[in-house]
């Protein structure tokens, strides 16, 4: 039997199958595409977020130099956290969250805020901002915003703060009239002892020599300080006198 085929048939089928190697020809590239990608994206990935080239060796504690200023700064805890991180197995700067890295700094002893930073490519930045110490209260070292720092101990190094005021709503405004007015008096070189009030419009401050000046509260504490120093310089004017009243500006009263 002969099979009559036509030149037109063959024409189709040879197409069809030079279509078909086409198809699988194209798959076979876009599939080496894809695999040569991942390859670099997945060597690309290796190299920043698990080889040496950005491992942590190093890090670096700013902000504590002042020895006064973070006195209560529980240095060895931030030291540890940097240690933590030299050492993990993820300890690469690429991987490094540092809000995750403040949030834990911040959470130290005598931290009030932090700032981490990368210092490309093996070194962590710790920039941190201490909390000052301020005065005594309640037998507690506390700074300008009233954050218990350590036990006094009978630290003579601060003045002492001491409300005299039953109603615990107004105690922490008198505190916070206090602990603002002294943290611009203690530049003052007025030898401060003891600051106290009963009430915001009542603050007064005692000196080392027992000198008792009433400031009365914030407001003009500008022209205030101009006064004290202006009659304390003048030796005539508190010969023999106790106390000294600034808490009119404008009608200043030694007794």
């Amino acid at each position: 039997t002969n099979v009559i085929k036509f030149k037109g048939l063959e024409d189709v089928e040879e197409r069809i199958k030079k279509n078909r190697r086409r198809k699988i020809l194209t798959f076979f590239k876009a599939l080496g595409i894809i695999i040569l990608a991942a390859l670099v994206l997945g060597g690309a990935f290796w190299g920043i977020f698990m080889s040496s080239l950005f491992k942590i060796t190093d890090y670096e504690i700013r902000g504590l130099e002042n020895p006064i200023q973070s006195k209560f700064v529980h240095q060895e805890e931030i030291k540890n956290i940097g240690k933590y991180y030299k050492s993990s197995a993820l300890g690469t700067l690429s991987w490094v969250q540092g809000k995750s890295v403040e949030k834990k700094i911040d959470a130290v002893q005598g931290v009030k805020k932090s700032k981490v930073e990368k210092r490309w490519p093996h070194t962590l930045v710790f920039e941190v901002t201490p909390r000052i110490p301020l005065m005594i209260y309640n037998n507690e070292i506390v700074d300008i915003e009233g954050v218990e720092l350590a036990k006094s101990d009978n630290n003579k190094d601060y003045p002492v703060l001491n409300i005299t005021n039953s109603d615990s709503n107004m105690v922490k405004e008198i505190e916070s009239d206090i602990l603002m007015i002294y943290n611009v008096l203690k530049d003052e070189n007025l030898s401060i002892k003891e600051m106290s009030g009963t009430t915001r419009d009542d603050i007064s401050l005692t000196q080392n020599s027992g000198v008792v000046i009433i400031i009365g509260n914030y407001n003009e504490l500008t022209h205030k300080i101009a006064d004290i120093h202006a009659v304390l310089d003048d030796k005539d004017l508190m010969k023999g006198k106790k106390s000294l009243d600034v808490s009119s500006p404008k009608n200043v009263v030694t007794k």
